[in-house]
């Protein structure tokens, strides 16, 4: 419950279902390049989530991984694959006049 920022290591390349969910201090992740597949439902209720920053491309998800989260997701200048949305989140393009997420 106190957990407030997450920094998923290089060694991970997926994050299971319901692996965050209900964290609610949660305010900030940073998901590396290595990280190709999120499941269902992750992050779901982090009611205070804010900013996810995912530095490598666009990755798969599972059913709602930001469900019931505020959290909008910036991705880095030189990744593919990335819209203006991602499972029902905002993404955005981080840059250097954007604020660190």
């Amino acid at each position: 419950t106190s957990l407030t920022s997450i920094t998923i290591p290089d060694s991970v390349t997926s994050i299971g279902d319901y692996a965050f969910s209900n964290c609610k201090s949660l305010t900030s992740v940073t998901i590396p390049q290595h990280v190709k597949k999120i499941g269902s439902f992750v992050f779901y209720d982090c009611v205070s989530l804010t900013n996810i920053l995912f530095t490598g491309n666009v990755l798969t998800t599972g059913a709602s991984p930001f469900s019931q989260t505020p959290a909008t997701l910036y991705y880095l200048p030189g990744t593919t694959g990335w819209a203006s949305n991602i499972a029902e989140r905002p993404a955005v393009l981080w840059n250097h006049a954007t604020p660190t997420p």
